[in-house]
């Protein structure tokens, strides 16, 4: 079995971030020790690239539950003697994942304190129309009639987009993937040759098979990773948008006198927006997004 290819070594230390911006809470420490036997621990751990998918099945390697976890110093000792691994991701299509669970922790009524603290106002303009999920008690959306259309979706998008651009980054499953990566202690902190090792959550059965062959575990079919593919069941979540359906709608009708251009200008606006917010995640991870280059922001 052929090795899975691991993410080159990445310039993050050398990055700069206007903290004042990060203005959500990082779980801390953001990594997972479970036993001394294996040396085998995850993390950092970056919100929406498979993290909670990748702490259960190491729990399964190691034949621990999450009571094993090994949580202070006293217990796991120093940090270079264990070898990390985590998962990075597309910068794009993880932050449209994280806009989706804000969507969901919103609904949930789980987000009240962010909204009312930082002033939030994206979750009261362009309202969704959901036929399963029912709007907040504490927040319902009542700044527009509620619809499901394109242009509503790339509205709300945009309107959260510039929630952050005027607020920050006010929730971790929205912050850079470099900027967590740059304040985690297992950055911070372990040497040159102790640094995690960092896969694409792409390569997430390839990095769950090497490491079931190494501890003996045989992995199961429901171990396996599920890719994020579109659904019937997505239906019912309607503000969900893909980075393959914005960069699509943002090159469709363009030119045209008519509701689809609105749609493609709405798409080029909140891909603009993305970029810049994220242009750190741009230069720095491996990942070519010519959306990005056309506006002068590329990897590095």
């Amino acid at each position: 079995m052929e090795a899975p290819t691991e993410i080159g070594h990445l310039r993050y230390k050398k990055l700069e971030y206007n903290k004042t911006k990060m203005v959500g809470k990082i779980d801390e420490p953001g990594f997972y020790i479970y036993n001394h036997s294996s040396r085998l621990a995850y993390g950092p751990m970056i919100t929406k690239t498979g993290s909670t998918s990748s702490v259960t099945l190491l729990q399964k390697l190691l034949n621990v539950t999450k009571y094993d976890l090994l949580s202070t110093e006293e217990k796991y000792g120093s940090l270079d003697q264990y070898a990390f691994y985590s998962f990075v991701r597309h910068p794009m299509e993880r932050f449209l994942a994280g806009f989706h669970q804000i969507e969901i922790f919103l609904r949930m009524n789980w987000f009240a304190g962010p909204i009312d603290k930082l002033g939030l106002l994206w979750w009261n303009t362009s309202c969704i129309l959901s036929s399963e999920y029912e709007e907040s008690s504490r927040h319902p959306c009542t700044g527009s009639e509620p619809k499901s259309d394109v242009i509503t979706r790339l509205g709300r998008l945009n309107s959260f987009l510039d929630d952050i651009a005027s607020v920050g980054y006010f929730d971790q499953h929205v912050m850079p993937i470099t900027y967590q990566l740059s304040v985690s202690p297992l950055i911070t902190e372990l040497s040159e040759k102790s640094q995690p090792q960092l896969f694409d959550i792409k390569s997430m059965d390839d990095v769950s098979d090497t490491l079931a062959t190494v501890t003996g575990y045989t992995i199961q079919k429901k171990d396996k990773d599920r890719k994020m593919v579109r659904t019937k069941e997505d239906d019912k979540m309607p503000w969900i948008i893909f980075w393959s359906e914005l960069t699509e709608l943002a090159t469709t009708g363009q030119g045209l006198k008519n509701a689809i251009n609105m749609e493609a200008k709405s798409a080029r606006n909140a891909i603009e927006k993305m970029c810049y917010l994220y242009e750190n995640d741009v230069k720095c991870l491996p990942y070519d997004i010519p959306e990005c280059k056309n506006i002068g922001i590329r990897s590095q």
